[in-house]
């Protein structure tokens, strides 16, 4: 997993979301912070929140449990 790790980290210094604290520590942090977002009602972010979970969900599973559930048959 090394590779992944080392790929993900090289594509988060390049894209500027990271950085790499210079103190003896080395410790990551974080580099371009997206303003915040003002919604137009509450009913949005609920939506917006609720599509997050479920995206997270989404992520967690896989291929076979992802089509189970969505009822996908090829």
């Amino acid at each position: 997993m090394s590779e992944r790790t080392f790929h993900a980290l090289s594509i988060g210094f390049n894209s500027g979301l990271l950085r790499l604290d210079q103190d003896h520590r080395r410790h990551l942090i974080p580099g371009k912070k997206t303003p915040p977002v003002v919604h137009a009602t509450n009913e949005v972010k609920e939506i917006l929140n609720a599509a997050g979970w479920v995206g997270q969900a989404f992520a967690e599973m896989t291929l076979v449990q992802l089509c189970t559930h969505l009822n996908i048959q090829f």
